[in-house]
């Protein structure tokens, strides 16, 4: 299965696996083998076998925001360099 770059993906997963808080997830629909997940960010009720259909969105305006920011504590930090050399 080819993947397509959107603002928003979906995909199932099958719970192969659960031990020490780490969740081993196998793709049922694209060519990834496996993946690992932290158990705390799935549902408590997970068990092996289930399935999963994962999806993550990108959300533009807060991506600015953050990107903004960014900019906004490199443009702090650098407010006082000169440019020149430093010494430890």
């Amino acid at each position: 299965m080819s993947i397509t770059l959107s603002s928003s993906v979906q995909s199932v997963w099958v719970v192969d696996q659960i031990e020490a808080g780490i969740v081993t997830l196998i793709s049922r629909d694209l060519e990834i083998e496996a993946i690992y997940f932290p158990s705390e960010l799935l549902p408590a009720t997970l068990t092996e076998g289930d399935l999963l259909t994962l999806s993550a969105t990108i959300d533009p305006e807060a991506s600015a925001a953050e990107r903004d920011q960014v900019v906004d504590q490199l443009n702090t930090l650098s407010s006082d360099d000169d440019g020149g050399d430093f010494s430890l």
